[in-house]
């Protein structure tokens, strides 16, 4: 069965939409012939909701399960690569705000002369929460 048929019938494709989204505001992306970013994201989400021994577990699996063509040195090569690194951070950042964004709206905006600052909070601790044991 093809990887967006058995996407589609086990994770919904709304999971997947904030990462979709990213993806189309990431600087990093490319075309890649062996692996297009979208399913290596995808790969790599089902990776870590599937109960696999190993890379290579997943991969013989995934393989198998979502008839595909994808080759263990491609796969494990794309996990090396500087930009796909580049990328996942990129997306990580851009979820990331987008839920903070819906999550916890901005109680400053309203309050002018606040519009051209960036507010964050800040203090400090008189003791520590925790202390080491001492031997």
């Amino acid at each position: 069965m093809p990887i967006e048929a058995k996407l589609d019938n086990g994770l919904s494709p709304a999971f997947f939409l904030p990462v979709i989204e990213a993806l189309q505001h990431a600087n990093s992306g490319r075309a890649c012939p062996g692996m297009d970013d979208k399913a290596w994201i995808e790969g790599g989400v089902t990776r870590v909701l599937e109960s696999v021994a190993s890379g290579r577990d997943f991969l013989q699996r995934f393989v198998t399960e979502f008839a595909t063509t994808w080759l263990r040195s491609t796969y494990f090569e794309g996990l090396k690569s500087d930009r796909r690194l580049e990328l996942l951070r990129e997306i990580n950042s851009y979820v990331s705000r987008a839920v903070m964004e819906a999550a916890l709206p901005d109680r400053l905006q309203s309050i002018p002369g606040l519009e051209n600052y960036e507010v964050f909070a800040g203090g400090w601790t008189l003791a520590r929460a925790c202390h080491p044991r001492s031997s």
